[in-house]
């Protein structure tokens, strides 16, 4: 499973955003995939849960107010 956290590689390691601020700042431009993923990971600070949540509804609004017949 792909961590969407992962904030890239130094020295050939992983990196991830692990503060409550880093992960809320890159869960505000998640697409739905990287929103599931996230919550699989499980152990999530409760506030970046929340985050990640509310995007999900933001991600679903957006999609409800899309016409399907684009002009």
């Amino acid at each position: 499973m792909n961590n969407p956290f992962k904030t890239g590689m130094y020295g050939g390691i992983d990196c991830f955003a692990v503060t409550v601020e880093d992960r809320v700042a890159r869960v505000k431009k998640f697409d739905r995939a990287q929103c599931h993923a996230a919550l699989e990971l499980g152990d999530l600070q409760k506030s970046v849960e929340r985050a990640i949540k509310s995007r999900l509804r933001v991600l679903d609004k957006d999609a409800s107010t899309q016409s399907p017949n684009p002009i």
